[in-house]
C-alpha cells in the first residue's frame, strides 16, 4: 500500500512539473570548448535527469564489480553452512534411529562444515554414546558446560554419565549446578530430590520437597507424605543420636501430616514405651488399631500394659481387638494369647471363622498349634501345615515398583531405592503354590462350631 502510494506521490510531482514546464517555455544557453548550443528548457532538464540516470548506473555496476569477490565468498559460506546444518540433520535422525555409524559420520561432516563447534557437540557426544565410548562422551558433554548457551545441557548429560556408572555424589553435584541455571527445571529438582533421599540427606531433601511444592511439581497431599515419611527418618535419626525429645517430636509431626503412615506410628509408639509413657502409648495404639492393626502394636500394648500373667495377657488383647474387631489381625492377636493361656476354646472361637475361607500361612499354623495342643490330632496337625505352605504368605513390606519383600520399613527400598514405596501386604504367592492349592484342602476338616 505504501509503496503504491508512493509512486503515485511521484508520478502526480512529474506531471505537474511536465505542465509547469508547458506553462513556461524557455530556452538554455550552453557554451563549452568553443560550442554553443540553445536547447528548450523542456529539453535541457530531460537531459540532465538522462545523464544523472547513466552516471547512478555507472556507479552501482562500479560497487558491484568492487564487492563481487566478498560476496562469492559469503555465498559459497553460506553454502558450506548450509550442507553443515543438513548433515547435522541427518546425523540427529541417524541418533533416533538407532545408527551410531552414521551418526557418527554425520557429526564429523557437520564440525568440518560448521564454524560454530557447539552446534555439534551434542550430536557428537550422543554418537560416542551409541558407540560406547563414555570417554569421548564426556570430553564432549564437558566442553559443552564451557559454552553459556549449552552449559545447561551439558550438565545434564555428565549427570546421566554419573547415574549410570553409580556416582550418586557426582551426580548430585552437578544437579545442583544445573539447578542454578536453571532453579524451575522439573528432571532437576525431581533428580536432586530422590539423590538426597537415596544418600540419607534428609534436611537436604525436606528443602528440595518445598521447592518442588512451591513450584507445584508435587500436589499437597503428595508433599505430606513425603515430609511424613522424611520426619520419620529423621526421628530414627535423633533417636541414634540419643536424641529423644528431637525424635519424639519428629515421629509426631509425622504423625499429624499423614495419620495414615504406619510406620510413623508404630516407631512414636515403640518410643513412648521406651520413654516410660505407657498410658499415652496405650491410647497411641488404641488409635491405629483402629485405622491399620500391625502385628508390632500388639508386642508393644503388651509391654505397654503389662499384665501379670497369659490370662491377663489375653484379655488385654481382647480390649485391642475391640477398636477394630472385624479384623484378621485382631482374631490372630487374641488367638496367640489364648493359646498362650492354654485356653483352646476361646482361640477356635477366634480362629474359626478367619480360617473357614481361603485363610491366611498364619492363622493354618495357628489352627495346627491348636489341633495338635487340644486333641494331639496329628493328621489335621498335617493338614494345616500343609495348606500353609500354600496359602497367602504373612504380610511385609512390599515395594509396590520392584516387588522387593522386606521384614522391616525403610524410606526407600533396598532392592531399586523406590522411596516410599514399601506397603504392608502379603507377598505374591508362587506360581507352584496357586497350582496345588487346592489339593490340601480335601484333607482338612470342617471348622468346628
Amino acid at each position: 500500500m505504501w509503496r503504491s502510494l508512493r509512486f503515485l506521490i511521484i508520478l502526480g510531482l512529474a506531471v505537474a512539473a511536465t505542465v509547469w514546464l508547458a506553462d513556461h517555455p524557455g530556452r538554455v544557453h550552453l557554451e563549452w570548448m568553443g560550442y554553443q548550443m540553445d536547447p528548450p528548457l523542456g529539453l535541457a532538464v530531460l537531459a540532465v535527469f538522462v545523464i544523472g540516470a547513466v552516471m547512478a548506473l555507472l556507479y552501482r555496476l562500479w560497487v558491484e564489480m568492487k564487492h563481487a569477490p566478498v560476496a562469492l565468498a559469503r555465498n559459497r559460506k553460506e553454502r558450506k553452512r548450509q550442507k553443515g546444518y543438513d548433515a547435522l540433520n541427518r546425523g540427529m535422525v541417524a541418533v533416533a534411529a538407532g545408527d551410531p555409524e552414521e551418526a557418527a559420520q554425520q557429526a564429523r561432516r557437520a564440525e568440518e562444515l560448521l564454524e560454530e563447534p557447539p552446534l555439534t557437540l551434542l550430536l557428537s557426544a550422543q554418537a560416542a554414546q551409541m558407540n560406547g565410548d563414555d570417554r569421548a562422551a564426556a570430553r564432549f558433554f564437558q566442553t559443552m558446560t564451557e559454552t553459556q548457551d549449552l552449559e545447561f545441557l551439558g550438565l545434564r548429560g555428565l549427570f546421566n554419565q554419573a547415574i549410570n556408572r553409580g556416582d550418586r555424589d557426582e551426580a548430585l553435584k552437578l544437579a545442583g549446578r544445573a539447578r542454578q541455571l536453571h532453579p524451575g527445571a522439573e528432571w532437576v529438582v525431581n533428580a536432586m530430590f530422590d539423590l538426597q533421599v537415596a544418600l540419607g540427606y534428609w534436611d537436604g531433601a525436606t528443602d528440595t520437597l518445598k521447592e518442588s511444592a512451591r513450584l507445584k511439581l508435587v500436589d499437597k497431599t503428595q508433599a505430606k507424605r513425603r515430609q511424613a515419611v522424611i520426619l520419620t527418618q529423621q526421628a530414627e535419626r535423633a533417636e541414634a543420636g540419643g536424641d529423644m525429645i528431637g525424635a519424639l517430636k519428629a515421629l509426631k509431626q509425622a504423625c499429624d501430616l499423614e495419620t495414615d503412615l504406619c510406620p510413623a506410628a508404630i516407631r512414636h509408639a515403640r518410643l513412648l514405651v521406651k520413654d516410660g509413657k505407657t498410658r499415652k502409648a496405650v491410647g497411641l495404639i488404641e488409635r491405629i488399631w483402629s485405622k491399620m492393626p500391625h502385628p508390632e502394636l500388639v508386642e508393644l500394648y503388651v509391654v505397654a500394659k503389662s499384665p501379670p500373667d497369659a490370662l491377663a495377657k489375653m484379655k488385654s488383647l481382647q480390649g485391642l481387638a475391640l477398636h477394630n474387631p472385624t479384623h484378621m489381625e485382631s482374631a490372630i492377636a487374641v488367638a496367640e494369647a489364648a493359646l498362650e493361656a492354654q485356653l483352646w476354646g476361646e482361640a477356635r472361637r477366634y480362629l474359626d471363622p478367619v480360617a473357614a475361607e481361603d485363610p491366611p500361612a498364619r492363622v493354618c499354623r495357628l489352627m495346627a498349634e491348636l489341633e495338635e495342643s487340644q486333641h494331639g490330632d496329628m493328621p489335621k496337625v498335617r493338614a494345616w501345615l500343609s495348606l500353609a505352605a500354600t496359602s497367602e504368605r504373612d504380610p511385609a513390606w512390599v515395594c509396590q515398583t520392584c516387588g522387593n519383600v522386606q521384614s522391616a520399613w525403610t524410606a526407600t527400598c533396598g532392592k531399586c531405592g523406590g522411596f516410599d514405596s514399601l506397603r504392608w501386604q502379603a507377598p505374591p504367592r508362587a506360581k507352584a503354590a496357586l497350582t496345588h492349592h487346592e489339593a490340601p484342602l480335601e484333607a482338612l476338616p470342617a471348622p468346628e462350631a
